[in-house]
């Protein structure tokens, strides 16, 4: 698997609306980062190698709403920790949460199942999506 070497600015070359929007927010803010690219990875696994080049814990990101679907939440995990449903809706206090539709995510923060990150939360204009 192809991964550049470390950089800490933003790339010339043309990225997708929302990556372009990340950097610029770091950027605005004087937020210093660290980013590599990479071919496209798919599982956990292989997204090992990345975070050993960049030195930093991987961390997955899946979004998940109640059955109404008038809350959602992206939950942020450690790589090796396993999502427990209704744990979670315990601590939220809601009957019960799903695994968000692609479809439904693409509405909240722009983003589809294997691109959800905690960066999907600069697509949600009306504030739809609580990070835990």
């Amino acid at each position: 698997m192809y991964i550049s070497d470390i950089m800490t600015a933003a790339p010339e070359d043309e990225r997708g609306a929302l990556e372009t929007k990340v950097y610029m927010e770091l950027d605005r803010l004087g937020i210093g980062y660290e980013r590599v690219d990479n071919d496209t990875v798919e599982t956990m696994e292989e997204c090992v190698e990345i975070s050993e080049k960049l030195g930093a814990e991987i961390r997955k990101t899946i979004v998940v709403c109640n059955r109404q679907k008038t809350e959602f939440y992206l939950v942020i995990l450690p790589a090796s920790k396993r999502f427990d449903s209704k744990l979670f809706a315990a601590m939220m206090r809601t009957a019960r949460v799903s695994f968000a539709s692609p479809e439904d995510m693409e509405k909240v923060i722009g983003l589809t199942p294997g691109e959800a990150s905690v960066m999907g939360v600069l697509n949600d204009s009306e504030g739809a999506v609580q990070v835990v």
